[in-house]
């Protein structure tokens, strides 16, 4: 008998801001870029780009689509930079530290004010608060970032991080959990992307010996 699968949830970005950067990025992208060709859609279990088995699973971040003009290098620095922004989320809010665990106060670096104080009402969704005061173990089984750029006049203006990630939770017995989803950010004074907005999917299910 297949184990069930958890349903989905799904928070979609409030912000007036948020929703106009993501449907013009989704516009522009559509209508035609440059830059890579990889979607990002989901956990194709290549391992590109570094993907390691057990706690040290690098982040595989790559730019994907530039809409307007942006210069290569340009476009793999807004990858990287963006990619650490992601990745400092996934270890605060899933996968770093110790186990159980019951604080999550601290889960949401790079974000903005109000995208935190959203995702701290989102906690179950936006980080492990639901699992980690039970959970003997979180073990991280790949981190995925596929980087859409909106470029004006050669300068990158935002950007909108496509991700997948997915790692092991043992409570009574272990399971295989699955975060997907998008991340708005924009450039603040200095330079520094944030996190304005999310669209994130969550999923689980209980593995079995095969599975591991």
């Amino acid at each position: 008998m297949t184990p069930p699968v958890a349903k989905p949830r799904v928070r979609r970005p409030r912000s007036a801001v948020v929703l106009t950067i993501s449907l013009l990025l989704l516009a522009l992208v559509g209508a035609g870029c440059s830059g890579g060709g990889d979607d990002g859609g989901g956990d194709d279990g290549r391992g590109g780009g570094g993907d390691r088995i057990g706690r040290e699973v690098r982040l595989d971040a790559r730019a994907a689509k530039v809409a307007g003009v942006l210069g290569k290098p340009r476009r793999e620095k807004v990858a990287r930079e963006v990619g650490a922004v992601m990745d400092s989320w996934f270890e605060a809010a899933y996968v770093g530290g110790d186990y159980p665990r019951g604080s999550f106060k601290d889960s949401w670096p790079g974000f903005t004010r109000d995208a935190r104080r959203q995702a701290a009402s989102d906690k179950r969704l936006t980080s492990n608060a639901g699992i980690g005061p039970k959970a003997e173990s979180v073990v991280p089984r790949r981190k995925k970032v596929r980087v859409d750029v909106l470029a004006w006049k050669g300068q990158q203006r935002a950007a909108t991080a496509r991700f997948t990630l997915v790692f092991d939770a043992t409570l009574k017995r272990t399971a295989r959990h699955k975060v997907t989803g998008r991340a708005m950010l924009v450039l603040d004074r200095k330079g520094r992307w944030r996190v304005v907005g999310y669209d994130v999917s969550r999923s689980h299910r209980v593995l079995g010996g095969d599975d591991r």
